[in-house]
């Protein structure tokens, strides 16, 4: 049964997979990073995003996870998120 625990988990931070783009449609501030890291979309680079907290990276992913769905028109069930540091999927 852990394994539907996980998957579980994993729908309710990936809402978008089943539809529900609240979370990601929010009107966010622009982050000055959002245009360069979008220009590197396409490339088959990783691209890396660290800082401390509270400074806006995972609002950046969700402005991304925005993008990529309304005008990159991407399969919401080809975006996945994960935060490592969520209780969440340390179970």
């Amino acid at each position: 049964m852990k394994s539907i625990k996980n998957i579980e988990n994993f729908l309710i931070l990936n809402p978008w997979r089943q539809g529900n783009y609240q979370l990601i449609q929010k009107k966010y501030s622009k982050r000055w990073l959002f245009e360069d890291i979008t220009k590197w979309l396409k490339s088959d680079d990783i691209i890396m995003i660290h800082g401390p907290r509270q400074i806006g990276k995972t609002t950046l992913l969700y402005m991304l996870m925005n993008f990529l769905i309304q005008t990159e028109e991407i399969d919401p069930e080809d975006i996945f998120y994960f935060n490592a540091e969520d209780t969440l999927l340390q179970t």
